[in-house]
């Protein structure tokens, strides 16, 4: 018996009147065997074939019947689990072969992985295909495909466009190819309803693996960082993001691990089909997926005045973030769900730049200055936070500058500073300098003509910049000074100032007489007193009350 050198794979569902002109069209060779499948007809196509076979008892036809419709995906995985040829070949149930252009494409069969045909359309279209452009149509039915290389592969079993998901794992292997261009393959388009004809009125035909319909994406919230770390983690995986609206910021960072796409109401196919709270079940109509699944994100029992859960005969899984949210959606709908805690992904922590400055926001002090530093650490990327004690109404263009208003004593917060950054015009002998150099911390300052009187030195306590700020050594700045060194230089005041021991702390302690200036009431007391009524208390206190305008010290 003659090896079968091409098995034509035919799946068919309700194609009585075009399943015998495609049986008719494979030439009619010994080494060729015609697999049909078909799949749950409810017209008279089994019969037709049945018919054929028995008229034709010479031709080897094999029919297969699943006993109710599955789809496309199916019943081709039916045809190439029992396929025996060297070679697979697919002919859709509606569409025909050119029998002399096929065989000519046999006679180059030369173990060669994909040996790829080209079509000619009903109006007489005949692409030409090439390396740049096989995936002009990426279907099985331009292709012959050794079976061995095939190996296990199957198609996902889809209701359509189960033919392309299987030809790009294909294109995905390391293989070998060869375009002939015989026209081998008639394709019957235009036609209502082709995947060629639903593309052109708008439907998207792609097969997608995984969906996530979410239908806005906001700023911020736990089910956006919920989207970004499933795109952090499962990045690898063919993951698309369908949205109508979304925040640009987060959809841009999302864009760099998965698929985005605008929704516009297209017809979607896909394996999965994961849908999160923000939907409307009308959206369901637009999808054709293996699995319907929901994510519940909420606890509907803590939400039940505010928020409904929606529930459809189409969702085969519910899928909670927590085991609460599983109870309570439960208690409310009586569905069970499986829980799946949300995913995170834990990077090494990259180091956060702390500037600090103490200072008004004016043109002497540097505000121009202190804008172009900002956007030179924002432009490079650089992950810092700037915190500014200042009563300046002055704003710098940053989202990374924190303004913290005026207090006397920020001493500890410029110890915990990588930089204390001044970028004057001029100083005198800097306070915010000085103290931040006796404390360790390193400053980024202009080049002060008291730079030198201060002890500031460029590179080893100090990165000095040029006022005109041509140079900012970004890279500098974030690396850090490789060691400090500073000595603080020493006053003389106890020399200047006339000696004599202080009496102020014992004063401060003795009591004095006030006298009420008006009628208050005192809350360390808990009393009220009468204007021109006095009272004894500490110096400390009696001074408090005169300069709040309550009392005089009378002695």
């Amino acid at each position: 018996m003659q090896s079968i050198k091409v098995s034509v794979l035919i799946p068919v569902w309700n194609q009585e009147k075009l399943i015998i002109r495609a049986l008719d069209s494979v030439p009619w060779r010994e080494d060729i065997e015609i697999l049909v499948c078909d799949d749950g007809s409810t017209d008279a196509t089994a019969s037709a074939v049945a018919r054929y076979m028995a008229e034709y008892p010479d031709r080897n036809i094999s029919f297969f019947r699943l006993p109710v419709n599955h789809g496309a995906g199916a019943a081709r995985n039916v045809l190439l689990d029992r396929a025996q040829g060297e070679y697979i070949a697919s002919l859709d149930s509606d569409d025909r072969l050119f029998p002399e252009g096929f065989e000519k494409a046999m006679e180059e069969l030369d173990g060669t992985d994909i040996v790829f045909i080209t079509w000619k359309t009903n109006a007489g279209h005949v692409p030409t295909l090439g390396t740049d452009n096989k995936n002009y149509y990426a279907g099985l039915s331009l292709r012959l495909i050794r079976r061995v290389f095939l190996g296990e592969l199957r198609c996902d079993e889809l209701r359509w466009a189960e033919d392309k998901s299987l030809s790009l794992k294909l294109d995905r292997l390391p293989h070998t190819e060869k375009f002939t261009n015989i026209v081998a393959y008639h394709y019957n388009y235009p036609r209502e309803g082709s995947l060629v004809n639903l593309k052109e009125r708008g439907f998207d035909v792609r097969m997608y693996d995984n969906v996530f319909y979410y239908s806005h994406v906001h700023r911020i919230g736990g089910v956006e960082t919920f989207f970004y770390e499933i795109a952090r983690k499962y990045g690898d995986r063919d993951i698309t993001m369908l949205y109508k609206s979304g925040d640009p910021e987060q959809l841009r960072r999302l864009s760099e691990f998965i698929r985005l796409k605008k929704w516009n109401g297209e017809k979607i196919v896909c394996r999965k089909l994961i849908f999160g709270y923000s939907f409307d079940l009308r959206d369901l109509d637009s999808f054709q997926a293996e699995e319907y699944i929901q994510v519940i994100h909420a606890d509907f029992g803590a939400l039940r005045d505010r928020i409904k859960p929606k529930i459809d005969k189409r969702f085969t899984r519910y899928i909670a973030v927590s085991q609460n949210n599983a109870d309570t959606f439960e208690e409310l709908t009586g569905i069970k769900c499986e829980v799946c805690y949300n995913p995170i992904t834990l990077d090494k922590p990259q180091k956060v730049l702390h500037l600090l400055s103490a200072t008004r926001l004016s043109a002497e002090k540097g505000f121009e200055r202190m804008q172009k530093l900002a956007t030179a650490l924002d432009n490079a990327g650089v992950r810092y936070v700037w915190t500014i004690y200042t009563d300046s109404n002055l704003r710098i263009d940053s989202p990374n500058v924190i303004y913290a208003g005026t207090r006397l004593d920020i001493r500890d917060y410029v110890a915990d500073a990588d930089y204390l950054v001044q970028l004057s015009d001029t100083e005198g002998y800097p306070y915010s300098l000085l103290e931040a150099l006796s404390l360790g911390t390193p400053v980024i300052v202009t080049d002060l003509p008291s730079n030198p009187d201060s002890q500031v030195v460029d590179g080893e306590n100090a990165i000095v910049l040029p006022f005109d700020m041509s140079v900012i050594p970004v890279e500098r700045i974030v690396k850090g000074l490789k060691k400090f060194r500073y000595t603080p230089r020493e006053d003389h005041w106890g020399e200047i100032l006339a000696e004599g021991v202080s009496t102020w702390q014992d004063e401060r302690g003795k009591s004095v007489i006030v006298e009420a200036v008006q009628r208050y009431r005192d809350i360390e007391l808990d009393r009220i007193f009468e204007k021109g009524e006095t009272h004894e208390c500490s110096r400390a206190r009696g001074e408090d009350l005169e300069s709040k305008g309550l009392a005089r010290i009378v002695f």
